[in-house]
């Protein structure tokens, strides 16, 4: 969700993260590395807990993987 406040003030902005994808597909560790706003931060961190991947695999098999991701909130 777009944070209320910083809609109300038209900020936009990009919240880069890194992530651990587990073997299960989850999201585990995130890491916060770049960000406009804390409230995207914050914002972000609660979308990303709620994804599932599908997991990487190595000679057919589940495993876990960095993953680093761009999350852009942008007003329309």
């Amino acid at each position: 969700k777009y944070p209320a406040e910083l809609k109300e003030e038209k900020l936009m902005g990009e919240v880069v993260v890194r992530t651990v994808i587990t073997e299960e597909g989850l999201v585990d560790q995130i890491e916060v590395l770049e960000s406009a706003h804390d409230l995207f931060s914050e914002a972000s961190i609660d979308a990303i807990r709620q994804w599932r991947f599908e997991p990487s695999r190595c000679d057919g098999t589940p495993v876990g993987v960095y993953y680093n991701l761009t999350i852009r909130f942008r007003l329309q």
